[in-house]
């Protein structure tokens, strides 16, 4: 699984210095997958990003909790979905 993930679930106070830390991961890729969804063109880049990170968050639960050894491909192709419609007024614009 992912080891912010566990985490913040061993520590579930939100004050726990390791709670906090694997929160501010989140945190952080969050932030980055709004910077790429921005440079992409996305209409709603911080929205995108938010699904993004539940595709995920969902997939590694999917794969380790589930045992399902398809979770990260589902998402992938989820995940492009997502970006092509997110970014489909930029295409549109560019032709």
């Amino acid at each position: 699984g992912c080891l912010f993930m566990n985490a913040s679930t061993e520590f579930p106070d939100r004050n726990h210095p390791i709670h906090q830390t694997a929160r501010q991961h989140g945190e952080n890729v969050q932030a980055e997958l709004t910077r790429l969804a921005t440079a992409a063109g996305a209409s709603d880049a911080d929205g995108l990003a938010r699904q993004l990170m539940l595709l995920v968050t969902g997939a590694i639960a999917a794969r380790h909790a589930g045992g399902d050894p398809e979770a990260a491909m589902l998402a992938k192709q989820t995940a492009e979905l997502l970006v092509e419609r997110a970014c489909a007024g930029q295409r549109a614009g560019t032709r």
